[in-house]
């Protein structure tokens, strides 16, 4: 029988001789990737329940006149609940003194001390600013190895000064020369949770301050495009909450009597705005907390796209020279109200040919309306305007222009997404001749004629009924084609 077992035995050790290797747990896999401290190994907090019960014995055992210390691995938690929950034990001074002392000998609760602090981060804060100086100074007397990360973080850009830190951050995001990819990866805040905490805010309030000096430099292109970039790591907003300071600190370059951006800044900054807060012609209440400057600004942006684009797509339903004078005295007509502080909008109802065109056009950012109705061809469109107290409204190819004061109930209502052709045609106020330019106007209510462009026929009778009804006074020299 002897003989027999040592067969067996044999046998058997044989078959584990042969018998593949067993691969890692994935878990023990993952935890040992994060005690190697690579940034992509980012080690969160235990469950909610596991922390409030910790909560608990913390308070209880430092709130007591004893000395007795927690449990290793109750401090190496304990960073968790500083900043977070109810009560903060940040205001415990003598737990946070047990927290630092032992992240100075143990690298895991350093690591959690350093990411509880990112998340937590307001520059306000003297219990961030008290905390941010201890990390730096444990990262300088640590020799371990897989904190070189952070030292070299806290190196490169003062990261754990909270004062320093955030705004030489968004320095380099603006100015690089490291893309801003690079940039974020090189401090840890291209992870989700991080690039959405306390620190990722505080970089992104000091980003849109100093975007305004960075828009009048002859970088403004680059800075902008960077700024944005960090702004909008997706599809969406990094911080939708801070929408409506955003809009104010991005725009306020073009507010005063400065150098001005370029216009492709322009350009790309209008198109960022009204694809987080809408057009605000038609979606006001996104607005009402940026400001009337702000919004007041988009707008006159988005007036002067509108008929830019309006015009350039007409002109290629309609014969140029009928519609180039017709675009010099708007534009100039819009130029004066802006001067002279008087209400400028314009909307656009295109017929079909034309609004299908028009979903192509970035300018117009699908922000128009669509005209039909018996008499409505594929390619007609119509101008709608309000200038001060008086609604315009001005047709292609022959149609006429039409003028109601705002409060008639059959004055046409500007930003709706569909018109019918009655509602552009009713009766309207008559157009007073204009004997400086030998103008005989119009008074059957029926609208003015496009006649006689070459000569300021139909341009000195519409002059005449703005300068009446609207105290704007337009010239031949301001509405002739350049």
């Amino acid at each position: 029988m002897t003989l027999l077992r040592e067969a067996i035995a044999a046998i058997e050790n044989a078959q584990l001789l042969r018998r593949p290797a067993r691969l890692p747990d994935p878990q023990a896999t993952q935890l040992l990737v994060q005690s190697l401290g690579t940034p992509e190994a980012r080690q969160g907090p235990p469950p909610k329940s596991q922390l409030e019960e910790l909560r608990g014995r913390l308070i209880s055992l430092y709130t007591k006149s004893s000395r007795t210390e927690a449990e290793r691995r109750d401090l190496r938690d304990a960073p968790w609940l500083l900043w977070n929950g109810t009560p903060w034990l940040v205001t415990i001074p003598r737990l946070v003194d047990a927290v630092h002392n032992q992240a100075g000998e143990h690298q895991r609760t350093l690591r959690n001390l350093i990411e509880a602090w990112i998340a937590a981060f307001d520059p306000g804060d003297s219990t961030i600013d008290a905390s941010g100086r201890k990390i730096s100074s444990l990262l300088v007397a640590d020799s371990d190895r897989r904190l070189d990360f952070w030292r070299e973080v806290d190196k490169r850009v003062a990261f754990f000064d909270s004062t320093s830190g955030p705004a030489k951050l968004a320095g380099w995001l603006l100015s690089g020369p490291e893309s801003v990819p690079h940039a974020l990866a090189a401090t840890g805040l291209d992870d989700p949770v991080r690039g959405g905490g306390g620190y990722a805010k505080a970089v992104q309030m000091r980003v849109q301050t100093a975007v305004e000096p960075a828009l009048r430099s002859q970088w403004a292109n680059q800075a902008l495009e960077r700024a944005l970039s960090f702004l909008e790591p997706g599809d969406g907003l990094r911080f939708p909450h801070l929408r409506t300071a955003m809009a104010r600190d991005l725009a306020n370059p073009w507010l005063d009597r400065g150098l001005q951006p370029p216009e492709s800044a322009r350009a790309a900054m209008c198109d960022f705005l009204v694809k987080h807060l809408k057009d605000p012609r038609t979606n006001s209440g996104n607005w009402q907390a940026v400001g009337e400057a702000t919004t007041s600004l988009v707008r006159r942006w988005l007036v002067r796209a509108s008929l830019d684009m309006f015009f350039g797509l007409i002109s290629q339903f309609a014969l140029d020279q009928h519609w180039q004078w017709r675009a010099a005295f708007w534009k100039a007509c819009m130029d004066r109200c802006n001067e002279h502080g008087v209400p400028f909008d314009a909307w656009v109802a295109l017929g079909p040919q034309v609004a299908a065109l028009a979903r192509t056009s970035r300018e117009l950012r699908d922000t128009f309306g669509r005209v039909g109705g018996a008499g409505v061809q594929g390619n007609h469109s119509v101008l709608l305007m309000r200038v001060g107290p008086v609604t315009l409204c001005d047709w292609s190819h022959n149609g006429a222009l039409r003028a109601w004061p705002n409060e008639w109930q059959n004055a046409p209502r500007l930003y709706k997404k569909e018109y019918h052709r009655s509602e552009l045609t009713g009766q309207c106020l008559d157009f007073p001749p204009n004997s400086a330019y030998g103008s005989r106007g119009e008074g059957t209510g029926k609208g003015l004629r496009h006649a006689g462009s070459d000569r300021s026929s139909w341009q000195s009778s519409a002059a005449e009924l703005l300068a009446r009804r609207a105290g704007v006074r337009l010239t031949a020299a301001d509405w002739r084609p350049r």
